[in-house]
């Protein structure tokens, strides 16, 4: 009886200790006596990571290293349970009660400790962080598109890549396949369940997933937001005839952020957890469809000012993963109109690709979130449909979306099938030729940027006679050419496609050797695509000029 008195009163201790609990994180001030290393960095980092930051010159430095182990086996020994740790922001959040939390703050290598997050709240808040507007009836799935002339079936999607000009990349075979996309948002509800994403199950093409709300939380769980659903539709969905997405061959990886019943500034740490799981597995762009301005708790609120691209954890963490060759796209906002019209974080980042809403004309939407920063730096960049967005939703139905949830990533998996055209482009490099093919690059406002992007235009403008896109078995002379282009291969040639630099088809040559010559004295000076299907089942692609 004694016994159980005792194991009742221990009970009854840590029901206390988990109701009066909060959420915090603790900064640390060093990485000093680190078990790791820059000499053996796959402890921390992916192959595929390294081989992006070797691509482009980027040092593995300290700040890469995880917390150090040490720090927080003392702070758990202290009683506060460990949730996750920022390698970029040197901290840890936890939960534990304010006792605790003294204690810690004791520590020597302790910088401070910041609270973000009542544990107990289970307030629903909508907030302007992410928004569907979804209507009463869906599309119905039985209403097959033809393919339009096409060379991929979009169905519902065809309006939202055409307003971006980006069929032609898609025709040259750039269609987002070997390009890893980490998608940062608020639940994928029953994504691994529905028809149009079982292609990337088929082929094995979520690499990763993870839940950074709660720890061994499920992402695919019905009990939390679609939002990610609909999002990962804009570019990873492949049902001909219903809705192909932008990227449809890229692979993904999946990290929950977001809580989306509630706003607290924890949401931000968990951000740049997620964005460090990016990085380190090795992804060449995010899509995030989250940004952040007031919380629930408006001593947590940050000011406009504040939204220089520096000061919030989230955009020191965009920044950082930026610097480490990883292309960012991220949703304006949608808070236009409203007493905070501007973006927040972290569309606040410079560097980052910040996306406002157009409708289905090419039209701002009024609710698209308006620049500059609070350091007066131009945004947003470009825009995309955002409003009357084909989207799927976890009950398997196309539905009109509208949010800058949606722009982002329409414009995040054309933007990858740009990068898999010229992958030793750096992101800057990529953003620059995005904005400089827009409708407004020579006007730019704070409503809609520089404009509508034409990727097509920017493919052309990454394009010189000196660089291949893509390496081919196939030995193709003289090139350039006044005359005839000759082409022999060690596999049987099926077919050669020729596009223009406008993505038009120019001729179409049924071939069945291994070797033939095609006459280009027809052509206008310039340069033109090669599409060559070979009969190994692959297809390779070479540009050749004509003089």
């Amino acid at each position: 009886m004694k016994k159980l008195s005792i194991i009742f009163v221990i009970l009854l201790m840590t029901i206390f200790i988990n109701l009066s609990a909060q959420k915090y994180a603790v900064h640390f001030t060093d990485k000093n006596n680190s078990p790791y290393s820059v000499d053996n960095p796959l402890e921390y980092l992916s192959q595929r990571a390294l081989d992006r930051r070797a691509k482009f010159n980027i040092d593995v430095t300290e700040e890469d290293f995880p917390v150090n182990p040490s720090y927080l086996e003392e702070i758990q020994g202290l009683g506060a349970q460990l949730l996750f740790s920022s390698r970029w922001l040197n901290c840890a959040l936890v939960l534990a009660d304010a006792s605790i939390i003294e204690q810690i703050e004791r520590l020597s290598f302790v910088e401070k400790t910041v609270y973000v997050h009542p544990y107990n709240d289970f307030t629903k808040n909508s907030g302007t962080t992410i928004g569907l507007n979804k209507p009463n009836e869906p599309f119905l799935k039985s209403e097959v598109i033809t393919n339009n002339s096409k060379s991929l079936n979009y169905g519902y999607g065809l309006n939202q890549i055409e307003l971006l000009n980006g069929i032609a990349l898609h025709d040259f075979g750039f269609t987002g396949e070997g390009m890893l996309i980490a998608v940062l948002d608020a639940g994928f509800n029953n994504v691994n369940n529905l028809e149009v994403f079982e292609p990337l199950y088929e082929s094995n093409r979520i690499l990763m997933v993870k839940d950074f709300v709660e720890p061994n939380g499920d992402v695919y769980n019905w009990n939390i937001s679609q939002h990610g659903t609909s999002v990962l539709s804009c570019m990873g969905a492949n049902l001909p005839g219903t809705l192909i997405g932008t990227a449809p061959d890229a692979t993904f990886c999946l990290f929950r952020t977001e809580d989306s019943q509630t706003e607290y500034l924890i949401e931000c740490y968990n951000w740049v957890i997620g964005a460090e799981a990016a990085d380190s597995i090795g992804a060449d762009i995010i899509n995030s469809s989250l940004g952040y301005n007031e919380f629930d708790d408006s001593s947590m609120n940050f000011t406009y000012a504040q939204m220089d691209g520096n000061t919030a954890v989230s955009s020191i963490g965009a920044t950082k993963l930026i610097e480490r060759g990883v292309v960012i796209s991220v949703s304006a906002g949608n808070s236009n109109g409203s007493n905070w019209p501007w973006v927040g974080t972290p569309p606040d980042v410079p560097a980052a690709i910040t996306v406002g809403a157009i409708d289905s004309d090419g039209n701002y939407v009024y609710f698209s979130s308006i620049g500059p920063n609070g350091a007066g730096v131009q945004k947003p960049e470009v825009m995309s449909q955002g409003y009357e967005s084909a989207v799927v939703y976890p009950d398997g139905q196309i539905y009109l979306g509208a949010g800058t949830s949606y722009s982002s990533p329409i414009l995040c998996g054309i933007t990858a099938c740009l990068m898999q055209a010229f992958p030793e482009k750096t992101p800057a490099e990529i953003k620059e030729k995005i904005i400089q093919s827009a409708t407004q690059y020579n006007n730019p406002d704070y409503y809609m940027g520089y404009g509508i992007p034409d990727y097509l235009s920017a493919y052309n403008a990454l394009v010189s006679i000196e660089e291949c896109n893509v390496t081919t078995s196939c030995n193709i002379f003289p090139n350039p050419t006044t005359t005839n282009i000759n082409i022999t291969s060690s596999e049987t040639i099926n077919l050669i496609t020729i596009f223009d630099v406008l993505g038009r088809e120019i001729s179409t040559h049924e071939i069945g050797n291994k070797e033939t010559s095609i006459s280009c004295k027809h052509f206008t000076n310039g340069i033109y695509m090669l599409k060559i299907e070979l009969s190994n089942g692959k297809t390779e692609f070479e540009k050749i000029v004509k003089q």
